[in-house]
């Protein structure tokens, strides 16, 4: 799974990358994202525009009725190889797939007493995006709108496998493919063939020292992580 990525890049750096025509106002660059918190998220408007939006980070299926029932979710990630079985994206295949950059993203490694954590870039300079899944929520009382999404995940290739216990990671998409990934005129069964292991060779990873770590280890998830965040820090 992937529950821990930052992106410590600059607006100016990202909108070049991914060609989005708008800004966010609000907080885009961090030095950790966790689940529940608002990500940016890149997604096609029309056939020439992308948005970027901040979402929360934790699918909430459009079916849900009640914010009782939202925060028993816990869907930050999604397994690519089934999506096309489960009731929560079987709608969202070929209208809401999105794009979330990061210029890292992080797993921790069991080691006797303690849990080493090491990062993983695809290049020390570039950004790079995960494939995503999202959707809009309408309170039935409020009629507040709710964006949220989900990282897609994939086997490990042999960087990471060594280090992620469950032998997961993000599917990180190849630049050439950001276009046909969240393009809705692209049938998602066209798209398939693109959610596959990034190739170890163009990674890179380090285990960053417990003395300098910016992630705490106190940050596990934790039924309260779901459970204390309030309404309107989902709000798109």
């Amino acid at each position: 799974m992937c529950s821990r990525f930052s992106l410590k890049k600059k607006l100016a750096e990202i909108q070049d990358q991914f060609n989005f025509w708008n800004e966010l106002e609000d907080e885009y660059e961090k030095e950790v994202f966790l689940p529940t918190e608002r990500i940016p998220v890149i997604r096609l408007i029309d056939d020439k525009k992308n948005k970027i939006t901040l979402m929360r980070w934790g699918l909430i299926p459009n079916f849900i009725k009640d914010f009782e029932t939202i925060k028993k979710y816990s869907m930050f990630n999604a397994r690519s190889e089934n999506l096309e079985e489960k009731t929560s994206f079987q709608n969202l295949l070929n209208t809401n797939r999105c794009l979330i950059p990061a210029s890292a993203f992080y797993e921790f490694k069991k080691e006797e007493k303690k849990k080493d954590k090491y990062e993983f870039t695809v290049n020390e300079e570039s950004i790079f995006a995960m494939a995503g899944l999202w959707d809009k929520w309408i309170n039935p009382k409020t009629k507040e709108e709710i964006y949220s999404c989900t990282i897609l995940t994939t086997t490990a290739n042999d960087i990471v496998k060594p280090i992620h216990e469950n032998n997961r990671m993000p599917v990180i998409l190849e630049k050439e493919s950001y276009h046909k990934w969240f393009n809705p005129n692209n049938h998602y069964m066209n798209c398939k063939k693109i959610l596959t292991p990034y190739p170890e060779s163009k990674m890179k990873t380090k285990m960053i020292p417990a003395a300098i770590q910016p992630l705490s280890q106190k940050n596990k998830i934790n039924s309260s992580d779901f459970a204390n965040n309030q309404l309107s820090l989902f709000s798109s």
